[in-house]
């Protein structure tokens, strides 16, 4: 093995210990990891504000404000006690 070999085995090898080394600091920082949350920890939940809560609130009062009336317009426009009468 020549001094080349010898030294990128030792590099490879260096590497590997410090990206477990830098693991063990994130986990015990609780900092995530650059893929993510590592596995097992609870990962942080972002934060809406309040301002944004309120027109996501309001836009979903609308939505469903919108579906009831055209509900009830669509059995308001039928007579189910007629069909009854005929039968």
């Amino acid at each position: 093995m020549n001094i080349l070999d010898a030294l990128k085995t030792e590099r490879t090898r260096i590497q590997a210990r410090l990206h477990g080394l830098n693991t063990a600091i994130n986990v015990l920082s609780g900092s995530p990891t650059s893929r993510g949350s590592i596995r097992g920890s609870t990962p942080t939940r972002r934060r809406m504000s309040a301002k944004a809560r309120a027109a996501i609130g309001k836009a979903t009062r609308e939505r469903w404000a919108r579906y009831r009336a055209a509900k009830k317009e669509i059995v308001g426009n039928h007579n189910f006690s007629a069909s009854y009468e005929t039968r």
